[in-house]
C-alpha cells in the first residue's frame, strides 16, 4: 500500500497513465467519506482540465501493450487481459469516460449519450464472458494467469460443454465465440476512443 495526501495522489497522476488509469477506479471501502470525495471530486476537475494530455497518454500506453501482447484478437494463444480485444480495452472505456464525462460505469456512460446502448451492451456481454474465462484461468493454475494456451482452451471447452460436429470441435467453437467477443470489444473501444479524442467535455459541475 502507499500514504498519499489527495493533492500529492493526483499530482502522481498526471505524470503517470498508469497511475491515473489506477486511480479512477478507485471506492471507498473504510474510512473517511469526506477524504475521499475530496480526493475523486480533485481528480475528476484535473482530468477536466487535462483532458486531451491524459487522452493522448492512456492512449499512447494502450496501443504499445498490444503491441507487446498483440495487436490483433485472432491470436492462437491470446492475452485474456492485454492482447487487443481483452479486458484491458474495456478499462480503456472506463478510464477515457471518466476523463469525458466524469464516470466508469458503461451503464452509467450510456444513460449520459456518451456510448450507444447497442455499444454498451456489447461491451457488458463480452466483458463477462472474458471475466469468466479469465477466472477459470486463475482458478485453474491456482495463480494468476492470463494467457489462454492451446491445453486451457481445450480444457475449457470441454468444461464449458461445448460440442463438437462434423464441422468444429468443440475448442474451435469456443474460440470463435471469444474471438466474436474480443472482436466486439475492440470495434467498440475504438469508436469510444474516436469520439472521445474530438468530443467536447460535459461541463464539470465538480
Amino acid at each position: 500500500f502507499s500514504l498519499r495526501t489527495p493533492r500529492q495522489a493526483c499530482s502522481m497522476a498526471l505524470q503517470d497513465p498508469a497511475i491515473f488509469s489506477s486511480l479512477t477506479e478507485s471506492r471507498i471501502i473504510a474510512g473517511s467519506s469526506d477524504l475521499y470525495r475530496n480526493f475523486i471530486s480533485r481528480l475528476r476537475r484535473i482530468a477536466g482540465r487535462r483532458a486531451t494530455h491524459l487522452i493522448r497518454a492512456i492512449v499512447a500506453a494502450r496501443e504499445a501493450e498490444r503491441q507487446q501482447f498483440g495487436e490483433t484478437v485472432y491470436l492462437l494463444r491470446p492475452n485474456v487481459k492485454k492482447t487487443s480485444g481483452g479486458l484491458r480495452d474495456v478499462h480503456l472505456v472506463r478510464w477515457l469516460g471518466f476523463v469525458r464525462f466524469c464516470e466508469t460505469d458503461i451503464d452509467q456512460l450510456c444513460r449520459m449519450g456518451a456510448i450507444s446502448s447497442v455499444d454498451a451492451l456489447r461491451i457488458q456481454k463480452a466483458n463477462e464472458f472474458l471475466l469468466r474465462l479469465r477466472n477459470e484461468l486463475h482458478f485453474h493454475a491456482g495463480r494468476a494467469n492470463d494467457m489462454l494456451g492451446k491445453n486451457e482452451q481445450v480444457r475449457i471447452a470441454d468444461k464449458w460443454g461445448y460440442e463438437g460436429d462434423e464441422v468444429a470441435m468443440p475448442v474451435e467453437r469456443m474460440m470463435r465465440d471469444y474471438f466474436s467477443y474480443t472482436s466486439e470489444i475492440r470495434y467498440c473501444s475504438d469508436h469510444f476512443v474516436e469520439l472521445s479524442q474530438h468530443r467536447r467535455t460535459f461541463s464539470n459541475v465538480f
